[in-house]
């Protein structure tokens, strides 16, 4: 709470110290509703008291009082005691630091279902789903940078960001920078390879605002296509802390708003561009230069390569294509219905753009589902692939030219952008970036379930579909366009791609109970050898190989602690020994 008069006095030092076995507070808190059993979703809802006492860190908060009267500004500062605290998380930590009433209180609480939850509405209804200004708290954000360093601290505002994801248990956040609180911009290099060092606001996302256990996907995916023709957003990972408690593990992410466009594109004007959201809903500005356009396309032949020309110059085209097989290629099922932001400057004959936004529910890959089918189907009535949401594309792909330049950009993008093996190695990087902070994730939040869990959950979301994506989208391309053969032979891959075989080994160190995890692009049987320190082989077992994800569980009791090497050889299959630590 802010300092008053009545508050505690000063007299004396303060014991700052580790609170960790102290009883937890907010955590405790539910920040969902309780639903009865056929609503419940133990992926997004409330889960009860962590596993164990979460950390926690002590915020100070004072002011100067004179007679009564507030004659010093509020100063708050938060301190981390544990020993080796400048090794303890490998993210940057954020502080938040805000009057609990802020986020827990009936009435005006933006955390809780509250005095706004209808009983007849448990989904879609809470204080958590108010927006605006009015919605919008006070609070004091401290940034430290990993190692302790301190990067930036100041007051903003804060609300709670997103539209279904704002309903679970571990809220996405939205942070402003207002001079009512103090400074204008969030001056500081949130994302030190951008280049920039002044934000006017950011989002704080959560990590169960992804659509499996993997967490990362989203932001995965923005890193993988940068450098294509759309704008993607930039991302940090961080723990957060909330009134001193351990809040688990958010990513800074940029919102894409006007801000976003003035600092991304030279020469634009923040107060001057049109943002349209899905079908055309006004996000900023007008929707009416698109809305005419839309009405010419429906009026006009496609067909007639004058119209097609001018159609190209009110739509960037090169965007367009790029935009459209990203969210293809990766199986994007939240869409086109629902997550699509595209802009124009206003009075400018440039054209508009889209945007590379929410890639949570992508890599929903079931066998035979084609994603061409699903951006172009018509007549569709609702979510994810109404009628208008599909207009646009399936009108453009009737003309030759445009058609022509897709396919020849398909199969360039899957030659070589999207090529699986650089896709692996984005993946082997996310997934050890993340590792480390996963099990105090989980202990606050019970989400994902278990490390094993999120293993398993990396590994089929993504090995899974990179080993199957280009065979599957080459059939379905050659099905759409009834083509005999599209320009991609999936089965001559080059020597990388056709020698990529992940290995991994879960846990590590264990206690002689583990599994290995291998996906490779090659089926066919392999030996599983097992060997100690001295290179003598110690077991060995058998295993027939999927082209895809396999698994297999190991069982070593009775061996001494130490560690131990695994090598997998196989018709197509060759390993190095891989080091298996038996701890305990």
């Amino acid at each position: 709470s802010d300092p008053s008069p009545g508050k505690l006095k000063y007299n004396n030092s303060i014991n700052i110290k580790d609170r960790t076995a102290e009883p937890d507070k907010l955590c405790l808190i539910p920040t969902t509703p309780e639903y009865p059993d056929h609503l419940a979703n133990p992926m997004r809802d409330f889960e009860g008291a962590p596993a164990e006492n979460i950390f926690k860190g002590t915020v100070v908060r004072a002011a100067a009082f004179q007679n009564g009267r507030q004659v010093s500004k509020i100063h708050t500062h938060t301190y981390f005691v544990k020993e080796n605290m400048n090794e303890k998380y490998t993210f940057p930590i954020i502080s938040l630091a805000t009057d609990s009433l802020n986020l827990f209180d009936y009435n005006k609480g933006i955390f809780v279902p509250g005095v706004h939850l209808d009983p007849t509405d448990l989904r879609h209804t809470g204080n958590f789903y108010q927006r605006g200004r009015e919605w919008e708290r006070p609070v004091h954000v401290e940034y430290f940078e990993k190692g302790g360093s301190e990067g930036f601290v100041q007051d903003a505002g804060l609300r709670i960001h997103g539209y279904r994801t704002r309903s679970y248990a571990q809220k996405p956040l939205r942070l402003y920078a207002r001079n009512v609180y103090g400074k204008e911009h969030f001056e500081y290099p949130l994302f030190p390879n951008s280049g920039q060092n002044k934000y006017k606001r950011f989002l704080l996302k959560s990590a169960v605002g992804c659509w499996s256990n993997t967490i990362f996907k989203d932001a995965m995916t923005h890193e993988y296509v940068r450098g294509l023709n759309f704008g993607v957003q930039d991302y940090r990972p961080v723990i957060v802390f909330i009134n001193g408690e351990y809040w688990g593990i958010y990513q800074i992410r940029e919102r894409q708003d006007e801000f976003y466009l003035e600092d991304h594109y030279p020469g634009i004007d923040k107060d001057k561009v049109n943002i349209l959201l899905n079908e055309g809903t006004i996000d900023a500005g007008s929707g009416e230069d698109y809305f005419q356009l839309l009405a010419q396309i429906e009026e006009e032949d496609i067909t007639d390569p004058d119209f097609y020309q001018y159609v190209s110059e009110k739509i960037n085209i090169k965007n367009y294509i790029d935009y459209y097989i990203t969210s293809i290629f990766f199986a994007n099922y939240d869409w086109p219905g629902n997550n699509v932001k595209f802009w124009k400057p206003q009075d400018s004959d440039r054209p508009w753009e889209w945007l590379f936004t929410d890639f949570d529910k992508a890599y929903y890959d079931p066998p035979g589902y084609s994603y061409l089918e699903h951006a172009t189907l018509e007549g569709g009535n609702g979510w994810p692939n109404p009628d208008g949401a599909t207009f646009l594309f399936r009108t453009l792909l009737k003309n030759e030219s445009f058609k022509n330049q897709f396919l020849v950009r398909l199969s360039e993008l899957m030659k070589y952008k999207f090529k699986t093996h650089t896709f692996l190695k984005i993946v082997d990087q996310f997934e050890a970036e993340f590792e480390p902070e996963l099990e105090e994730h989980i202990n606050r939040w019970h989400f994902p379930a278990s490390m094993d869990k999120w293993k398993r959950d990396v590994d089929y979301t993504f090995r899974n579909f990179a080993m199957e994506r280009h065979c599957n989208l080459k059939e379905q391309v050659e099905d759409f366009f009834e083509l005999e053969n599209f320009d991609y032979n999936c089965f001559e891959k080059n020597e990388a791609d056709s020698l990529s075989a992940t290995v991994k080994i879960y846990p590590n160190p264990n206690n002689g109970n583990f599994t290995l995890y291998i996906n490779t692009f090659q089926p066919g049987s392999a030996e599983i050898y097992i060997y100690n320190y001295l290179g003598q082989k110690i077991g060995q077992s058998s295993m027939t190989l999927n082209r895809r994800y396999n698994a297999c569980d190991f069982n070593l009791p009775g061996l001494m602690r130490g560690y131990y090497f695994i090598q997998v050889i196989g018709e197509n299959i060759s390993t190095e020994p891989i080091k298996v630590w038996k701890a305990y």
